[in-house]
């Protein structure tokens, strides 16, 4: 007996889902055959157990509901109070009466759960926007962090680190309102600009940035606080580069230390092996001590490996202080402490054979900042690759790898890197915001965009 010619309280779990299917709503079945509904629980379903099934929209709702009604017809199911009726059923009853004069309580009737219903409607809409609205709220944070994951190649352990922007973006001679001249430096456009956007937070606490150049080549450069960026901008501007400033929280823009303690942690938490982009491939071996110790034996009976090793490995000899953190990953690693010391005994493809302490073992080149190379040393005040930098105002560092400085105090300047620099002062070192110092000599080690933390 087909699903037409049989009574429909007589149809079970299959029949009832075959015929959800034939509504154009195929993707209830598991809850139809859970909460067992044959034919006989069919014709009984109102709109809170339709919810209950599972569908949530009202429109469905309303649709399954007014087919119901109509097999109820069909199969002469008697329609008991309160059950669901359509308003347009109700009134073509109320216009069937006698000589044709409609009864006007029925219509009155009609209307009113019409009104209901529209009623009933616009509540669920209500609440399913004040729902998405709080749901978008609770996403932001989420958003946010996929942003930045993105940005971030799981295939490589050295990647470069993502840093929020303030939203706060101004140009196009908007600088005009903030009562400054051309030739005011940066100290006196950031309070200027801080009250324009009313926002009451120390300007000591805020870098400016200058954003110019094409949207295929785009430049970004974090301005000192002497600085003339009015200057700057209009200058900019006079040369097409579309200039716009950005300001951005001191705490937004983390130190190297604290983004290769992020990127640690994050690793760890992802348990995966990483790969560098100095080295895409295993770790090389450990330098032999007995490579070629045997100054009888032919350069053709070396092994492979040796031969490997022979091509890859370059004798080292010189002396590195930690600037970065380090956890190692495999036996032949050492772990790295900021301001640990180290003696270089060779180096291969972005990696340091290194002593310390009598451990021997490999870490990342950059890591590494070197103090001295074949004898040299590389912090000398004559050095090229010292710069010179005088501190603008104050900084009281937040971690023991920064540096605390007083304003006017003469800093040696060994790296630069995320916009903080690793200087020297009173033979203590550490980093120090870019932006806080005036650098008098530009001969900095600093990574290139390939090669950072």
């Amino acid at each position: 007996m087909d699903r037409q010619s049989e009574t429909v309280t007589k149809w079970d779990v299959n029949k009832v889902h075959a015929w959800f299917a034939s509504l154009g709503f195929p993707n209830y079945e598991s809850q139809i055959k859970e909460q067992d509904i044959n034919g006989e629980i069919l014709v009984l379903l109102d709109h809170e157990a339709l919810k209950d099934l599972g569908v949530r929209s009202v429109g469905h709702r309303v649709s399954i509901l007014k087919a119901i009604y109509n097999l109820k017809i069909q199969h002469n199911v008697p329609i008991e109070l309160g059950q669901y009726v359509p308003p347009s059923a109700e009134f073509e009853s109320a216009m069937n009466v006698t000589n044709g004069i409609p009864d006007l309580r029925k219509i009155e009737g009609a209307i009113q759960e019409r009104d209901a219903l529209l009623s009933r409607l616009t509540k669920d809409v209500h609440r399913l926007t004040s729902e998405l609205t709080k749901l978008r709220e609770e996403m932001i944070p989420v958003l946010k962090m996929a942003k930045e994951n993105k940005s971030r190649p799981s295939a490589s352990y050295h990647q470069t680190p993502v840093i929020k922007e303030a939203n706060l973006f101004f140009g196009n001679q908007s600088y005009k309102s903030f009562r400054v001249s051309l030739e005011d430096p940066c100290y006196k456009v950031l309070p200027a600009a801080l009250k324009k956007y009313k926002i009451t937070d120390d300007w000591r606490q805020y870098a400016l940035f200058i954003r110019f150049g094409s949207p295929e080549h785009l430049t970004e450069r974090c301005l000192s606080y002497d600085e003339k960026p009015l200057l700057l901008f209009q200058k900019l501007k006079e040369e097409r580069e579309n200039p716009v400033f950005m300001l951005k929280n001191i705490k937004e823009i983390k130190s190297p230390v604290a983004t290769a303690e992020e990127i640690i942690s994050l690793l760890k938490a992802n348990k995966k092996r990483r790969t560098t982009q100095f080295l895409n491939k295993e770790l090389p071996p450990a330098p032999n001590e007995s490579l070629n110790s045997d100054p009888e034996q032919p350069p053709d009976e070396l092994t492979e490996d040796e031969r490997v090793s022979e091509e890859t490995l370059v004798e080292g000899n010189g002396t590195a202080v930690a600037i970065y953190p380090y956890v190692a990953e495999l036996d032949d690693e050492l772990n790295v402490v900021v301001g640990d010391i180290f003696k270089i005994r060779s180096r291969s493809g972005g990696w340091c054979f290194v002593e310390r302490d009598g451990q021997t073992g490999w870490v990342p080149a950059n890591f590494l900042l070197e103090t001295s190379v074949n004898g040299g040393d590389m912090m000398d005040s004559d050095s090229p690759h010292v710069g010179r930098g005088v501190a603008l105002i104050d900084y009281k560092r937040n971690t023991d790898e920064e540096l605390s400085v007083k304003k006017d105090d003469i800093l040696r300047i060994y790296k630069r890197q995320d916009y903080w620099l690793y200087c020297e002062i009173n033979n203590e070192r550490g980093w120090v915001p870019s932006w806080y110092v005036r650098v008098d000599k530009e001969a900095i080690y600093e990574e290139s965009e390939d090669v950072r933390i």
